[in-house]
């Protein structure tokens, strides 16, 4: 996955939990990814701060 896709990915994970308050289960739903990508990618994003 090329950086920039990744960082809007981040970035549309974590708004989705803290901005809309959906679970990590949901999220994976709506955009078809795994619960534990979805937890990796809020880490990610908590670390770069985004």
């Amino acid at each position: 996955m090329a950086r920039i896709d990744e960082l809007r990915l981040m970035t549309k994970v974590a708004h989705l939990y803290y901005g809309q308050d959906m679970t990590q289960p949901e999220i994976a739903a709506q955009l078809d990814l795994s619960q534990a990508t979805v937890s990796r990618l809020l880490k990610r994003a908590k670390q770069e701060q985004i």
